[in-house]
């Protein structure tokens, strides 16, 4: 077990695009127990639609600035 300290912070849009698209690649399991597929994450992004305002809300958790864990919603509630 690492003695390091895994931090969590927030996902930086655009920013932390392509690291959390490698993670989802490198961590994807064909059975689906792992999540959704990266191309997934890619396309929700690029939707019209896309709530950007809210992806702050989107959560990293890192080891030695390399991901170990990431969060994301595909919908996100909105009061109308």
């Amino acid at each position: 077990m690492s003695n390091n300290k895994i931090i969590r912070r927030p996902y930086r849009y655009l920013v932390d695009f392509e690291n959390v698209y490698q993670f989802m690649i490198r961590n994807y399991s064909i059975d689906g127990a792992t999540g959704e597929k990266a191309p997934f994450f890619e396309y929700a992004q690029t939707l019209i639609d896309f709530d950007r305002e809210h992806t702050y809300l989107y959560s990293i958790w890192e080891e030695e600035d390399e991901i170990v864990a990431c969060i994301y919603t595909t919908s996100i509630p909105t009061s109308n």
